[in-house]
């Protein structure tokens, strides 16, 4: 088949519905003919599917995903160090945004790390502070991460700015008199006032700030 027909019918390919497609045996099959020179209408229309399926989720999409079996195409977010040459379309989305290839031993593995979302909420990045008003203390990740308020950057543990009070009498007044048999006791009115110390408010909580929740796994398109 003639480079030209190639393209022609791959521009004509009909729409189909996908049921399951095994992306990464359809690549090399694709690839191995290309190289050889020969491709057929069927290998056109799965080059299609590929570009479609690349179209439709791009890589570097992050899903929130019911099961520990990540599907294939996808890897968990969890911070992992990969390699420029195995996953180039990857690391051409995100660089060094989450990391230049730093292991959990510090150790410099990798060209690049996937984002680590393990037991993280996210949150939209607000480039200037309208729904994230402490966004100029956003911090990196690890090493070689975005330092800022930039994409990839985390907040740690925070409680809103506030107060509880607690109502305490300042001083009290005494006064009085006192008569037994033939004798009596009196004594004036007068205030006095105490000196109270701080007052802790009872501690109470877990480990941290946090909404209910459900856990899942947060999943990279990396292919």
């Amino acid at each position: 088949m003639e480079k030209g027909d190639f393209v022609n019918n791959l521009r004509k390919t009909a729409s189909f519905v996908v049921v399951e497609v095994n992306v990464s045996s359809i690549s090399l099959a694709i690839s191995t003919n290309l190289r050889a020179g020969t491709i057929d209408d069927q290998e056109i229309r799965e080059l299609s599917l590929l570009k479609l399926i690349k179209q439709t989720v791009p890589i570097g999409t992050i899903f929130a995903y019911a099961s520990d079996a990540v599907p294939e195409g996808f890897l968990v977010c969890d911070g992992s160090p990969l390699k420029a040459n195995d996953y180039p379309e990857l690391y051409e989305v995100l660089s060094t945004i989450h990391g230049n290839g730093i292991d959990s031993n510090s150790v410099l593995t990798g060209n690049f790390n996937l984002p680590d979302y393990r037991g993280m909420f996210l949150r939209g990045w607000d480039p200037i502070g309208i729904n994230d008003p402490d966004f100029n203390t956003r911090q990196s990740p690890r090493s070689g991460a975005n330092e800022g308020n930039r994409v990839g950057s985390i907040q740690n543990h925070h409680v809103q700015a506030h107060d509880h009070l607690l109502n305490l009498p300042r001083h009290i007044n005494i006064g009085g008199r006192y008569s037994g048999g033939d004798w009596s006791l009196a004594w004036e009115s007068h205030d006095q006032f105490l000196n109270n110390p701080p007052q802790r408010v009872g501690e109470n909580g877990g480990k941290e700030t946090r909404p209910k929740n459900a856990a899942v796994n947060f999943i990279i398109k990396v292919l």
